[in-house]
């Protein structure tokens, strides 16, 4: 979360999870052609299994649901074995390895099954959350 992203957020979706004044959180989504790319998610150490994570990926549903994306991407390093199982246990599967890059692989989460309406407020769901679009 360190890194400057000045000009991710003019480009692409942005969102940031603030507690307390204090950004916790980051979120980059990616507009494509058939499918919503998750390009980023971020949550700072103190606040990982606190439900934040959690939070951002219903957003992400949301999101891509609000837009008329049916399917959302993200690729992940496969040394990172705690968060692919996570994804696994929240409906993610692994379609490919990255050709490009031996150590990520990608994966993909079907939205066909929840409508639009399933997901209200995610900032009311997480109390003192709040969820911020930033542009």
């Amino acid at each position: 979360m360190e890194k400057n992203y000045t000009e991710v957020i003019e480009l692409y979706h942005v969102w940031v999870a603030v507690d307390q004044g204090q950004i916790i959180g980051g979120l980059v989504l990616i507009p494509k052609q058939d499918h919503m790319l998750l390009a980023n998610i971020a949550v700072r150490p103190e606040y990982q299994g606190k439900g934040v994570g959690r939070a951002m990926l219903e957003l992400t549903d949301a999101e891509a649901l609000k837009q008329g994306y049916r399917e959302i991407r993200l690729h992940v390093n496969r040394a990172m074995t705690e968060i692919l199982e996570m994804y696994r246990l929240s409906g993610w599967t692994e379609i490919q390895n990255c050709e490009q890059e031996v150590h990520k692989m990608l994966l993909i989460r079907s939205l066909t099954y929840l409508s639009s309406g399933v997901y209200r407020s995610i900032s009311d769901r997480i109390m003192g959350l709040s969820l911020q679009l930033r542009q």
